[in-house]
């Protein structure tokens, strides 16, 4: 009896640490900050937008984003803009390359520690790929005119425009949907000829602020989907856009300046 006691409590005792190591590990594997990281269509050659949805920033100081090619040894590690309870950053083209892109992210908080999505990098967890795909024939048929890529619009002056003069007989371009954020505007677009034109002013409150994301789903005559096309630019109040443009030609100027002062012993200009 005393030998079948002992063994109920080696029984225990094991379930005990099992029980304690499983719930470690699913606390290990469960982000509490990151709800999820959202890209734009990973063209090879083309600017990728990246999104971070936070689950709450009332904590967060910092969020980053690490990143590395097929051919690369190192993580590129760059900062991201917080943007409310999300953080953005645009990859630059020349990093985007096929295959993929290896990722993870990095959350600071204001308590001096650090997260990483998915939890436990390096060492517990592995970091995330994305497929970059090689770009496309299609997209030089259906060309979004605008607004550009990463661009920052005032909602004032936003308009889309997609052009299909390079398309074939076979595409139905009265069949094409668009979505913003989601959101279908097909029905709010004005189809002419070649052109699809959307503009703000004629939906007040249509549009509001932020960052936007804008795909094109495009169909064939026989009811298929032909191509996609997906972009991403930010709006905001005319105002803010004109602080951001008064900024960036400040900084020229200084830099401009800067580059003179250096070479002025030479007497070197730069135009």
């Amino acid at each position: 009896m005393n030998k079948f006691l002992q063994y109920l409590k080696i029984l225990a005792v094991s379930a005990i640490v099992f029980f304690s190591f499983a719930n470690d590990e699913v606390k290990a594997q469960i982000s509490g900050t990151v709800s999820s990281v959202n890209f734009g269509d990973a063209k090879e050659g083309s600017d990728l937008f990246v999104k971070v949805e936070l689950y709450s920033s009332s904590s967060v100081s910092n969020v980053a984003i690490a990143y590395q090619t097929y051919n690369q040894s190192e993580f590129k590690i760059r900062d991201m803009e917080m943007q409310g309870t999300s953080a953005v950053y645009t990859i630059p083209a020349e990093d985007v390359i096929v295959p993929y892109l290896t990722y993870y992210i990095l959350v600071s908080f204001t308590n001096g520690s650090q997260e990483t999505y998915p939890i436990g990098i390096p060492g517990e967890a592995e970091p995330l790929q994305i497929t970059v795909t090689s770009p496309s024939a299609k997209d030089k048929e259906i060309i979004i005119l605008s607004p550009a890529k990463g661009e920052l619009v005032a909602i004032e002056e936003f308009f889309i425009s997609i052009s299909f003069v390079k398309a074939g007989d076979n595409v139905d371009v009265k069949a094409t949907k668009i979505y913003l954020n989601d959101q279908n505007i097909s029905e709010l677009a004005l189809f002419a000829g070649d052109l699809i034109l959307f503009y703000a002013d004629n939906f007040p409150g249509s549009i509001d602020k932020g960052y936007k994301n804008l795909k094109v789903e495009v169909y064939d005559t026989d009811g298929n989907l032909y191509h996609t096309l997906n972009s991403n630019f930010q709006t905001a109040d005319a105002g803010f856009v004109q602080d951001v443009a008064a900024g960036f030609k400040s900084a020229l100027l200084l830099e401009g300046e800067s580059r003179n002062e250096q070479f002025n012993d030479q007497s070197t200009w730069y135009n």
